[in-house]
């Protein structure tokens, strides 16, 4: 049992990987602005099983949750930002440090990452405090809730951390961490115009992105290294960053899954077969936000 929005890939991963285990997956979804991509994800985790429980406000989860709930039933939170799901990212940070030894890559100075439920950037948090990096992680908010921020990271690296078997010193890693609002626009799934632009900037590459999370942590890293002057962030607004004098380190943590959804389409009913309950849950798109004046 979990929840996510319409269109989250953690749904459709839990319910894919559930049934290949013989588990049921059901899940309690919230809406999202309407995306293709956003649709053909709700039409795939229907294919594959899912057992959808649509509610018409995120207030509604908790009561939603509680009433779906059975005993014997294993709750997996939103994003799979977990203690397990979290250390994978522990992990990552690992192999990381492999390649810098290895020369591969400098270590960075700052490692920009989305934030929306938290598993990324309290796993790289946990991951870096663990590993003795001098990087400080760089969390772009992309969901408008108050309860995402400085807390919920710090509470999902300590639980990573114990998943590892290490102790997170909280203090040191509230000084490694920074949260950052300023990209998010209009809200959660809204693009922004410099999240489009990060998005044709990082096509040029062969890099795709989405607009609910990754369009808007790119955006930020290319203001932060300062090749948009129209947006740059401030590398001293970042909490307890030491400048250089060298140029500055930017790793940009991609989180987007880009395996091809068309296999998991064969047999899915079309957008205006889904249940009206749940064709509700794709919002018609809004207006792109403005870009922020800095960050």
């Amino acid at each position: 049992v979990t929840f996510g929005a319409s269109g989250s890939h953690h749904v459709l991963a839990t319910t894919l990987f559930g049934a290949r285990r013989g588990f049921d997956t059901a899940a309690v979804l919230f809406a999202q602005p309407r995306t293709e991509h956003v649709a053909n994800t709700l039409r795939a985790s229907i294919a594959a099983g899912l057992d959808a429980r649509p509610v018409e406000s995120r207030a509604a989860i908790p009561l939603a949750m509680a009433r779906l709930l059975s005993r014997g039933d294993y709750f997996i939170p939103a994003g799979g930002s977990n203690a397990v799901g979290a250390a994978s990212y522990v992990y990552a940070v690992r192999e990381l440090l492999e390649q810098i030894r290895q020369g591969e890559v400098a270590e960075p100075d700052v490692i920009v990452v989305p934030l929306g439920s938290g598993g990324t950037a309290g796993g790289l948090l946990a991951g870096v405090a663990r590993e003795g990096l001098k990087s400080k992680v760089l969390a772009i908010k992309v969901v408008d809730s108050a309860l995402v921020g400085t807390p919920l990271v710090l509470g999902v690296a300590r639980a990573a951390s114990r998943q590892v078997g290490s102790k997170l010193d909280l203090p040191r890693a509230s000084r490694t961490l920074s949260v950052e609002a300023s990209w998010l626009g209009d809200g959660y799934g809204l693009a922004t115009r410099a999240s489009e632009e990060a998005s044709e900037r990082a096509a040029d590459v062969g890099l795709g992105l989405d607009a609910t999370y990754t369009g808007k942590a790119f955006a930020a890293a290319l203001a932060l290294l300062g090749s948009d002057p129209r947006a740059r962030v401030n590398p001293l607004k970042i909490e307890n960053f030491v400048p250089t004098i060298r140029p500055m380190r930017v790793l940009y943590w991609h989180t987007l899954s880009r395996a091809p959804l068309e296999p998991l389409l064969d047999g899915a009913p079309r957008e205006d077969q889904l249940p009206e309950s749940l064709q509700k849950l794709l919002l018609p798109p809004r207006q792109t936000a403005s870009r922020p004046s800095s960050g």
